[in-house]
């Protein structure tokens, strides 16, 4: 009883997160199925659900159809890689990289998967090679990435961020006396 007890309630959350999928990124029934299907396939020590988080928080932020399962796989490894420097778990990682891959120059014109796992990379040498955290530094760059054109590069405004942080300012003040 206990056995088919849990696997109702499994099937459930997988039903309600393709559901929250079809939702945030318009994919239809089949095509979350499919993608669930492909990163079932992957090698990775990520569950399935939490992939499918990610693949619904990539909804919200505008991934489109076709690049959601680049973006899932690219992610993934950001959250494995800066999980621990992050709050909030995989949203805590997947929000702040996908809002920051619209808001530089350098990554509007990526595709979702090359941009994120650029900017993952970026933050995990810079958090590797000093005291800097990468969830401070994704703070900073988002909100100077806001400035748009007045807006440093994102290799700048990251080195900057990371550097701010060293010294003991975080990212709120810093990025406050910046613009």
């Amino acid at each position: 009883t206990t056995f088919f007890g849990n696997a109702i309630q499994k099937a459930g959350e997988f039903s309600d997160k393709y559901a929250d999928i079809q939702k945030t990124a318009g994919l239809t029934d089949q095509e979350v199925r499919r993608l669930a299907d492909n990163l079932e396939q992957l090698d990775t020590r990520t569950n399935l659900g939490d992939m499918l988080d990610i693949a619904k928080v990539g909804g919200a932020v505008g991934v489109a159809k076709q690049e959601m399962q680049g973006f899932v796989e690219s992610t993934n490894k950001a959250v494995v890689a800066l999980g621990d420097e992050f709050k909030g778990g995989v949203e805590g990682v997947v929000k702040p990289l996908g809002t920051m891959k619209n808001l530089f120059a350098e990554t509007k014109g990526l595709d979702y998967g090359t941009a994120i796992n650029n900017i993952g990379s970026a933050i995990n040498q810079l958090g590797g090679e000093g005291l800097a955290t990468g969830g401070n530094i994704a703070e900073f760059a988002a909100r100077i990435g806001q400035l748009g054109n007045l807006a440093p590069s994102i290799t700048q405004t990251m080195g900057l961020g990371a550097a701010l942080e060293e010294l003991g300012i975080k990212a709120e003040i810093a990025s406050g006396g910046i613009t």
